[in-house]
């Protein structure tokens, strides 16, 4: 089975600069620009989404297992539906997947590989997208910056 990435469109409802204010006007991770139909899994806890492809299921257990225990209260699920951000970990199965939601590379122009996202935001939450193969070859890194991701997000939200 081949498998084609392509980037979906964004409409008027998934502008990235939109802020989401009610219920309705609520942005949705898999109408954006950062969803791929590669992904076909997902774990949700709390303010964390990781969403992956299933053959990187074991990847995206371990990172969520890692960030789960340095996260401790931050990733206890919220009462009710109160909004609060979330952090979309999205992680591409391959570089061209990440290309494709990402825009084109700036290692294009230099010839080296392509990189992880920085967070880019969401309406109210943050998007990091990372390469599997990063992911894979320094869990610990991109658990870290991930954490370090939700604790901020965090403290603003209580500030506010």
């Amino acid at each position: 089975m081949n498998e084609i990435a392509t980037r979906m469109p964004l409409n008027s409802m998934t502008a990235s600069h939109e802020v989401a204010t009610s219920e309705e006007t609520r942005l949705f991770i898999t109408q954006s620009s950062y969803f791929t139909a590669a992904f076909n899994g997902a774990i949700f806890d709390g303010p964390l989404r990781l969403y992956f492809a299933q053959a990187q299921e074991g990847l995206a257990l371990n990172l969520y297992f890692e960030l789960r225990s340095q996260m401790g209260e931050l990733a206890e699920p919220r009462p009710g539906r109160v909004s609060r951000p979330n952090l979309f970990v999205m992680i591409y199965p391959t570089e061209e997947h990440f290309d494709l939601c990402f825009g084109p590379p700036a290692s294009a122009m230099s010839g080296a590989q392509a990189t992880s996202a920085n967070p880019s935001p969401f309406g109210q939450d943050l998007v990091l997208g990372l390469m599997a193969s990063e992911v894979e070859s320094d869990l610990a890194t991109h658990v870290e910056r991930a954490a370090s991701l939700l604790r901020n997000m965090m403290k603003r939200m209580a500030e506010a």
